[in-house]
Parts: structure tokens; C-alpha cells; sequence
């Protein structure tokens, strides 16, 4: 995709493409809109918010901000978990230092903790991790 995007914005420049984030928007709040009037259709939906996925992550690219905007749905989806009482973690953050040291994490898969919902280094950094991280009245 990033080829694909880079093309585009070759062609078009930034600027046309921002424009067309707002164009993009717009036309999804206006389905959306009808949606509420009963005057669309699933597939008029469904296209909409493909302009618009599409274009979001045509601005994430412009900008570099693909892990940054990763990281930051991750937790936004964690806490959503959180918040609606799912205590086993349906999402990981993949992150590839660990969140105790520092240390690179050759294999993002291999060492993880329900409770946080990031990959460690080390057994030994994930069990003092979520130790330290624990909320008040445990996990």
C-alpha cells in the first residue's frame, strides 16, 4: 500500500490529498446522516467508509505516523476492554522494545502478558512489569 500511496501523492501532492480527507468525511457524515433517515443503503455505507479508511491511512503515511496511530488504537482498544470488563487481552500491542528496559524484542509474539497487552523481553521483565503496573485491586 505504501507504494500505492506514495504514487499519489507523487501525482496529487499533499495538500490535494488532505482536501480529500475532508471530502472524504464529509461524504461519510452525510450517509451516515441518511443512515438515520432510513434513506441508504448498507452498500452506500460500506463505500463511504472505505473512502474514508483509505484516506486516513493516506494521512497516516503523509504524515509517518503508521506506529505511532498502531500503538495508540491498541491502547485506546485496551482500555475499551478494560472499561467494559474484558479481562483476556483480545489485543497486543506487538511493541518491539520492551516496556521495562528497553531492550529490543527480537520476536514480539514469544513473550507476552494477559495483563498488560505487551511483549516483553524477558519472563523475568514481564512478571516485574505488571507487578509495577498493576491497578489497585489487581488485575
Amino acid at each position: 500500500m505504501k507504494e500505492l500511496y506514495q504514487k499519489a501523492l507523487e501525482l496529487w501532492g499533499k495538500d490535494l490529498q488532505l482536501n480529500m480527507v475532508f471530502e472524504e468525511l464529509g461524504e461519510l457524515i452525510t450517509n451516515l446522516s441518511r443512515v438515520i433517515r432510513g434513506r441508504t443503503s448498507p452498500t452506500d455505507l460500506a463505500e463511504e467508509i472505505a473512502d474514508v479508511e483509505i484516506m486516513l491511512e493516506q494521512l497516516t503515511y503523509i504524515y509517518k505516523l503508521e506506529e505511532e496511530v498502531h500503538h495508540t488504537k491498541t491502547e485506546k482498544l485496551v482500555r475499551l476492554q478494560e472499561k467494559l470488563g474484558i479481562h483476556k487481552k483480545i489485543l497486543w500491542f506487538n511493541n518491539s522494545e520492551c516496556p521495562q528496559c528497553g531492550k529490543a524484542i527480537e520476536d514480539p509474539k514469544k513473550i507476552r502478558a494477559n495483563e498488560t497487552g505487551y511483549s516483553y523481553c524477558s519472563d523475568e521483565c514481564a512478571v516485574k512489569h505488571v507487578d509495577e503496573n498493576a491497578p489497585e485491586g489487581g488485575y
